[in-house]
């Protein structure tokens, strides 16, 4: 009796211990899904009331930034504008982030037939490309460079339902969920430079994945599970390895769907809310690197200097998304002037040390 005791309080600890560190952000939603970080806020699709709310993480209002949506769900940012896709508007809108509260505006509208319902949306990194994910099984790609830009179709699955998207590099790697011929669902990725990309299986046997997210060289993705009861997952991979294994990060979630990284903490929308997760929680301390030297300054306006800095080996800056944005020799400077602001990674060899560019 007190092994049994002794078992079940160790259980409750440990529980208490991961989900202590989940904490909730926003609540009393409806449906929410896409999510997006600015200057600040938080911007959340809200599909059960057709609007995107703004969130001020420091006072903590709420406002709504968009309405008279048609079912919005996936939300991306490109430069100083909000891009959302309307599942059942057929289209891709946009609105600018430092607007007051209106309406969007059309962006990439669609031709019909067919109808074509967008769910998750995704920008190459020179941010001249958006690729649409759409319920029939279908990936299309938007020149940006183009006043009125005319989705492209670059993939197809007849039998699945593509959800979200997550580039990395030429790999575009995209959600499927269970198919209505028994297929369980599937993380796949095709490359983007090809003419008629083969889609290859990166993870199997899922049930409904929805959002994906890449932190370093982590694929993150929420996968609901059957029946829904409330045991739904967080989960990732590492995308260095051959024949990922999944990892489950956290279970007992409530229809977890998309996902953003954003300074140290991972935010997830959840059936009527959303929370987020320290970065120690998702198992990503390496990227803190364990290391024989340490970047200085950090954050960093221009160069980035090393201590004990190994001048036969080459250097790598990835972003947050695990794209690589740039690799040269070791010098006594790393020249980082033309990132933009945000959080970056400096890969030397097989060590990642994380820095901040102001």
């Amino acid at each position: 009796m007190k092994k049994t005791l002794l078992v079940f309080s160790l259980i409750l600890l440990i529980n208490f211990d991961i989900y202590s560190q989940v904490t909730d952000v926003v609540t009393n939603l409806s449906s929410p899904r896409g999510l997006v970080i600015h200057n600040g806020k938080l911007y959340i699709s809200e599909s059960g009331n057709n609007k995107v709310l703004e969130f001020d993480l420091t006072t903590e209002n709420t406002v709504d930034f968009i309405t008279s949506l048609v079912i919005p769900i996936g939300l991306l940012q490109k430069g100083n504008d909000l891009l959302i896709a309307e599942n059942n508007g057929f289209k891709v809108s946009a609105k600018g982030l430092t607007l007051p509260p209106s309406t969007a505006t059309d962006f990439v509208t669609f031709q019909t037939p067919p109808f074509v319902e967008p769910w998750g949306i995704e920008l190459s990194q020179d941010q001249n490309t958006l690729y649409i994910s759409e319920v029939g099984g279908r990936i299309y790609k938007a020149d940006l460079t183009q006043t009125n830009p005319t989705p492209e179709l670059i993939w197809q699955n007849t039998d699945g339902t593509t959800i979200d998207l997550a580039l990395n590099g030429n790999d575009l790697y995209i959600s499927e969920s269970e198919n209505q011929t028994g297929q369980l669902g599937r993380i796949l990725k095709i490359d983007v430079t090809d003419v008629n990309p083969t889609p290859i299986e990166v993870v199997t046997n899922l049930y409904f994945p929805i959002g994906l997210e890449i932190i370093g060289t982590e694929l993150f993705f929420t996968n609901w599970t059957e029946p829904a009861n409330g045991s739904d997952t967080l989960n990732k991979i590492d995308l260095n390895e051959t024949n990922p294994q999944v990892t489950t990060v956290l279970a007992s979630l409530n229809f977890p769907a998309y996902l953003t990284y954003f300074n140290n903490e991972l935010y997830i929308s959840q059936s009527d809310k959303v929370s987020k997760i320290p970065e120690a929680q998702l198992g990503i301390d390496k990227l803190n690197g364990i290391l024989n030297f340490k970047v200085y300054p950090n954050p960093v306006t221009d160069y980035i200097s090393l201590t004990n800095p190994d001048f036969n080996v080459q250097f790598e800056i990835y972003d947050v998304r695990g794209n690589r944005l740039s690799r040269g020799d070791i010098s006594n400077k790393i020249d980082v002037t033309n990132l933009n602001a945000g959080i970056y990674f400096l890969k030397i060899e097989q060590t990642i040390n994380r820095f901040i560019k102001k």
